[in-house]
């Protein structure tokens, strides 16, 4: 991060708990921060907001920069595919959003692209909260 100058902004209900596997979220979470790493441009932005309402939890991670395209989206979480923008040019087979996805499903929960983002990209875990 510091390498690209990336800023990392950090908000939200710090003590929220989920009910799930902690190993697969710090997995789940360090896939999601790493794309958003990769993706975001010099000098980007990075955020990470935790909310709870209503018996879950959400985790979002943005980045800031060019948004993914709308022909793009409905692919995100196929194994192995990668955009148009990125083939050959970043690192990886694909696979990383698949599986994530399959983590927070088997843990009661969802992965989605936000699609009110227009500048960036922006993903979110929702989880059952621990109870």
């Amino acid at each position: 991060m510091a390498a690209r100058r990336l800023t990392l902004t950090w908000r939200g209900d710090q003590q929220a708990s989920v009910s799930g596997d902690p190993m697969w979220l710090r997995r789940v979470i360090a896939n999601l921060v790493d794309n958003a790493c990769k993706f975001a441009p010099e000098a980007g932005a990075l955020a990470i907001s935790i909310a709870s309402a209503g018996g879950k939890v959400s985790v979002t991670v943005f980045n800031s920069g060019s948004p993914i395209a709308q022909n793009e989206r409905a692919h995100l979480f196929e194994r192995f595919y990668r955009g148009d923008a990125v083939r050959g040019s970043t690192e990886g087979f694909g696979l990383g959003l698949a599986l994530a996805e399959q983590l927070v499903r088997a843990m009661g929960g969802e992965l989605s692209l936000d699609d009110t983002v227009r500048d960036g990209a922006a993903f979110r875990i929702v989880l059952p909260a621990a109870a």
